[in-house]
């Protein structure tokens, strides 16, 4: 649901560090682009995605430059 989406991209905002947050409901995806020189670890990750009422089963990382081609 759209709130659903809302609420997840609320809550990685929070966290100063994120520059965009993109919801995939279908395919049970959340993709995160960091602000520049920014980084955050896997528990920060899925303790604010957990925070806001959401499971995480898996966190994959990848560079940015992979991110704009997938």
């Amino acid at each position: 649901c759209e709130f659903c989406v809302q609420t997840i991209e609320k809550t990685l905002m929070k966290t100063g560090k994120v520059d965009a947050v993109d919801v995939d409901l279908d395919k049970g995806l959340v993709t995160i682009t960091l602000q520049p020189g920014q980084d955050l670890d896997d528990e920060t990750i899925g303790g604010a995605i957990k925070s806001a009422g959401y499971a995480v089963e898996k966190i994959h990382h990848m560079p940015a430059e992979a991110a704009h081609d997938a």
